[in-house]
Formats: C-alpha cells, structure tokens, sequence
C-alpha cells in the first residue's frame, strides 16, 4: 500500500472513533447547592415591612413572601435562621447559609464576597429626624434637666440658699432690724428673700447686710451665684440649640452638622463613612429610630421604605421623614459566590415580580403606592 492509502485509511478511522469517544465521555454535572433532600438554610433578619417576625414565631413581610413564592415554584425546602443585619451578611459570605432574605442592597464591595439575584424592589435611603410638633415644646427642654445629675444640683442649691439666708440674719438679726429684724419668721423670711434675689441676679436692693459677717458671706453668695445662673444658661441654650437643629437639615449636605444613626454593615453606614457623617451604629432601624426619640442622635439615615413603614407603625407623630431621597438601594436575595441556586432563583423572581400576584402583595405590604 502506497503512501496515499495508509494516510486515507488512518484518516477514516479517526473520522469513525471520534463520534464513538464522545458518546462515551461522562457527562458534565452541576453540583448541588445541598445533599439531595437536605433543607436549605435560608438567613433573615428582622426588617419590616420586608421581614417581620410574628408573635408566635412565624415570618411575613414582602421579601418573606416572594421567598416563599419562589421556593414553592422551585421545590425548595428551607428553615429560617435569624441573624442580625451585620451578621447575616458575614454568614452568606462565608458560605454559613444557603441565601439570605431581606432588603438587602447590591452594591460593588458586596458583590466582590457574594452573588446577588435580581433586584425584586427598588428603594432610596432617607432620613428620619423628631416630629416639628416636638421640636420647640418646652417640655421637651425641660427633658434635659430631668436628670438624677440636675436634681442633685437642685438640692445643693436649696440647701446652700438656706444656709446663706439662714447666717445672714443670724449676724444682721441684732444690727439690722429694718432689714432682718421683728419677729424670726419674719427676718428670716427676709434673710430667704434676699438670698433668693441674689441668686437670680435681679437684686433688687431691698434688702442689705451691714454687718462685716453679713457682708462676707453675701459676697461668697453672689460669687456662687453667678456660676449657678451661667451653668443653667448654658444648659437651657444647649438644649434649645439640640431641639433646633433638625431645622437645618434640607439635604444630604447638611448631615455634616448632626449626628445620626445607621443600621450597623447597612449601606447607610457606608454613605456615612464616605461622606464623613458623625454617626453611630444600631442593631436594628427600630434602635436607631428610638435613639432619635431619645435625643441620642439627631436623625436616622436608613431605607426609606423600612423608615416611613415603622415610623407609621410606632412613632406616628413623633418622627417625621423628610421629604428627600438619595443613594439608589437595589434589594435583592443575597447567595454564597458561584451558587448554583442563582439561575432558578432569578427566573422564578422575574416570573413573580411581573405578575399580579406580586402587585397585591406590595400594595399589601407597602400600601397602593408601594
């Protein structure tokens, strides 16, 4: 056989074995997100309206909800594991969790130690600051002072103004009888009078020592009382200035004035961070949201769903949200990285956000302009 024929016939039996090799090769495989009929470990964190968990244990909310959708649609089994927000984040990124449920934002640091679904609802971060109504009530001044602090003070004073009227008409009693003088009650109600206006600073003069005693400790009074009426000025000014300054909050730029709250690992944080924002950080929205009522901070930076849901709910009257948004939030499921449930989750949340099924629930959830 010529060269020609061996190389026509290797070239028909490679062209024969080669369909054969492919045909015996095993075929790719998708490894499981879990053993088959294993649950899945899903991570939630309390964050109304999207999770909230019931008195008896059970969780609703809009992300609650479409989970369920999504997981039914898919023949998934899960159990809920509660986390906080800053812990369920870490759990989803070391692989702890199958998936994490929430209002959870995409954004470029997350998805570097994660993998996110398709956004299923679009929010803003706003801010939270105390009711108007509250601002100037002085009650709410006189908050400040009720304090074990300003109550000691208030005894000691009561106790030195007696004690300085009471030696004054010891040693004026005998010498200044137009002044101090007749019956004790008398001057020493007198003596009380005087220690009184003194104190105020009005002085009005009426009442005098003379005697070189009387004069001495009138001095030490006045002395003591100056300091007494620049501290309480101060205070009263402080606080007045702390129930004010909301006023001066008309957007993102002026946060560079207060002090704020932010759920802590929350995008909220990070703005904060970036823009050099005073802030503090709290476990939950409903924690920083108090701490405003509390005067702790003087406004909450958070989702402006989760805000004017929970402000409606629980401090109706007492918070206002200020009519403002900015920094764009994307609340997705958030998944381990190269997790395989990624795909069929994405599918399964298109299919659910485009229908009228999950219409009703956002209005259910978020009222009809949810």
């Amino acid at each position: 056989m010529n060269k020609w024929g061996k190389a026509f016939s290797l070239t028909v039996i490679f062209l024969t074995a080669l369909p054969l090799a492919a045909l015996s090769a095993p075929a790719p495989t998708t490894t499981p997100a879990k053993p088959a009929g294993k649950a899945l470990v899903v991570g939630i964190y309390e964050s109304p309206p999207f999770c909230t968990k019931m008195p008896d244990g059970q969780w609703t909310g809009l992300s609650v909800e479409l989970w369920k959708t999504v997981a039914r649609s898919l023949n998934l089994r899960y159990h809920w594991s509660e986390y906080e927000f800053h812990d369920l984040l870490k759990a989803v990124a070391n692989g702890d969790i199958d998936a994490a449920i929430g209002p959870i934002s995409v954004t470029a640091d997350r998805e570097v130690i994660m993998d996110f679904t398709h956004p299923y609802y679009v929010s803003d971060l706003a801010i939270a600051v105390p009711a108007k109504d509250s601002f100037y009530p002085w009650g709410e001044v006189a908050r400040e002072f009720m304090t074990v602090a300003w109550l000691k003070l208030i005894i000691v004073l009561i106790i030195m103004l007696t004690l300085s009227g009471f030696a004054v008409w010891w040693f004026e009693r005998h010498h200044n009888h137009a002044h101090f003088g007749g019956p004790w009650r008398h001057g020493l109600g007198s003596a009380f009078w005087w220690a009184a206006v003194t104190m105020s600073g009005v002085g009005y003069g009426d009442k005098t020592p003379i005697t070189v005693p009387g004069r001495a400790i009138a001095l030490v009074w006045m002395f003591i009382s100056v300091i007494t009426v620049a501290l309480v000025t101060g205070s009263v000014t402080s606080a007045v200035v702390a129930n004010r300054v909301v006023y001066r909050i008309h957007s993102p730029s002026d946060l560079g004035r207060a002090h704020v709250a932010v759920l802590n690992g929350s995008t909220a944080e990070q703005y904060a961070l970036l823009t050099r924002i005073d802030y503090s950080l709290y476990p939950t929205v409903q924690d920083g949201l108090q701490a405003v009522l509390k005067r702790e901070v003087d406004a909450c930076l958070a989702n402006e769903v989760q805000l004017r849901y929970i402000t409606h709910q629980q401090f109706r009257h007492k918070l206002d949200i200020l009519p403002f948004t900015f920094q764009r939030e994307d609340c997705s499921f958030a998944l381990p990285n190269n997790s395989p449930l990624k795909e069929p989750l994405n599918r399964a949340i298109l299919s659910e956000v485009e229908s009228d099924h999950w219409r009703a629930l956002r209005a259910q959830y978020l009222g009809k302009d949810g």
